[in-house]
């Protein structure tokens, strides 16, 4: 059976409905959260295991921008003091526009050949309510890049971490989506009558679970790996993870999940 985007890298997105901004309450929780979380902390734990004692390129950062930037600023070690600086400013003159925390490990077996570099990275940013751009929904998004056979190795757990982000970022805010998909190859790329989309992480909401014949089915239908009820209530649907790895998400078990959510 064929596997759909074999290359280990997942990215994971969550939009918010209605305004959020960095400087009310479930902005600023949400603007701690991707300073500390188990995304972060399951990249750290890869680190201390695998090199306890060898130097190793390590680079912990904040990117902090205001309502007008697009990709905003970076500050990595040293410099993320200056960073955190930044970010309280832009809270307290409400011009927060984005904030993001990243982790990066590389491994470089050869300085003359970096075909055979390798590296592992994970990032949480969010993106804030915009009044000069109306269009642009606010957001958080979780990313995980595991290349070559050392982030091969460490997939798992930092795909574990991603899930158990994604479960707390779905409930800081009323949401209108929540996806994950591998390799920036989104699950709702498909022709007309292949079906609804499937994702690697995704929201059914509760016409899709009642539909299903209630949660306990559709979890056993769907072979969903993990679940959260949304807002402590199935009532009010379910997130759901379908997929630890991009090989097991095959084209036939896709081609399944899509043939029962068409049926509904």
């Amino acid at each position: 059976m064929p596997t759909f985007w074999a290359v280990p890298r997942l990215h994971a997105l969550v939009e918010y409905e209605g305004e959020l901004r960095g400087w009310e309450p479930a902005g600023l929780a949400l603007v701690e959260y991707t300073q500390g979380n188990p995304t972060l902390d399951a990249h750290r734990a890869v680190l201390e295991a695998a090199f306890p004692r060898r130097k190793f390129e390590t680079e912990l950062c904040i990117t902090v921008g205001g309502l007008r930037a697009d990709s905003g600023s970076y500050f990595i070690g040293r410099d993320r003091g200056h960073g955190l600086s930044k970010l309280a400013t832009l809270q307290e003159t409400h011009k927060l526009g984005l904030v993001g925390g990243q982790h990066i490990i590389t491994k470089t077996f050869d300085p003359d050949d970096h075909r055979r570099d390798e590296g592992t990275s994970v990032s949480i940013e969010a993106r804030f309510t915009r009044p000069q751009w109306p269009e642009a929904t606010p957001i958080a998004s979780v990313s995980v890049h595991a290349d070559g056979p050392f982030g091969a190795e460490h997939l798992d757990s930092l795909v574990t971490a991603a899930w158990q982000s994604f479960r707390h970022l779905v409930g800081v805010a009323p949401i209108t989506k929540a996806y994950a998909d591998w390799d920036s190859q989104s699950g709702a790329y498909h022709p007309p009558t292949d079906g609804p989309a499937v994702h690697a992480f995704m929201l059914l909401d509760a016409r899709t679970v009642a539909g299903l014949g209630g949660s306990d089915a559709a979890i056993d239908r769907l072979g969903v790996i993990d679940w959260q009820s949304m807002n402590g209530d199935e009532a009010n649907g379910l997130v759901v993870q379908l997929s630890r790895r991009p090989d097991d998400w095959t084209y036939d078990r896709v081609k399944d999940i899509r043939g029962q959510l068409a049926a509904l």
